[in-house]
């Protein structure tokens, strides 16, 4: 969660003390909620076809990473459910995750897939969040990881379950490090009736 500014760097929230999440590192671009023009783009690329979006926030995202990562940054979107990608008729988080790696010379690489639909995370049906996502990713095997520092790719991340099932996925492959990279950081303690629970969650993802 957001600490506050005078709070040194390092430093865990109660949640993380209390649910130790998977990945090492997480980076935002924006707040969802305090930055609401942000929001809308992201809404606006992701819920309406807005492809020129894409490139222009996977490059604000490619540009956070190009400033954070220590070395050749190695993407992995976040994936969805394949009934999700053909109602869809794309692949919004693989598209911005290319678009980032154009901006920091990095490379996308297919680690992971979703093998079972799941509800939405913001849905009011969703008691909880790590219970839903649990077990509904596995790593590639035609892929080596092991020993690879890696970055997931997302959009935007509220209580951080789904990211933190996708890093024990790719830890159990081999992976020595797993960072996430995301457009917006919401708080899970908005209201989830909210347009946040609405608009922004994927329903099969």
């Amino acid at each position: 969660a957001r600490l506050p500014d005078a709070i040194r760097d390092g430093t865990l929230c109660a949640g993380c003390r209390l649910h130790s999440p998977a990945f090492d590192q997480a980076l935002a671009c924006w707040d969802y909620w305090e930055q609401p023009i942000a929001r809308e783009h992201i809404l606006a690329a992701k819920h309406r076809g807005r492809a020129e979006l894409w490139r222009q926030l996977g490059a604000r995202l490619g540009g956070l990473l190009d400033s954070s990562a220590n070395e050749r940054p190695l993407l992995v979107p976040v994936p969805s459910h394949l009934s999700r990608k053909i109602e869809r008729g794309h692949d919004w988080v693989a598209s911005l995750a290319r678009a980032a790696a154009m901006r920091c010379d990095g490379e996308v690489i297919s680690a992971l897939k979703k093998i079972r639909p799941t509800r939405s995370q913001g849905d009011p049906l969703v008691a909880d969040r790590r219970r839903n996502v649990r077990a509904s990713f596995v790593s590639a095997p035609q892929l080596s990881l092991k020993g690879r520092a890696l970055w997931l790719v997302d959009d935007v991340m509220t209580s951080g379950a789904t990211a933190s099932e996708c890093a024990r996925t790719l830890r159990r492959a081999g992976a020595r490090r797993v960072g996430v990279c995301v457009l917006a950081r919401a708080n899970a303690r908005r209201n989830r009736d909210d347009d946040f629970g609405r608009a922004h969650e994927d329903p099969a993802r």
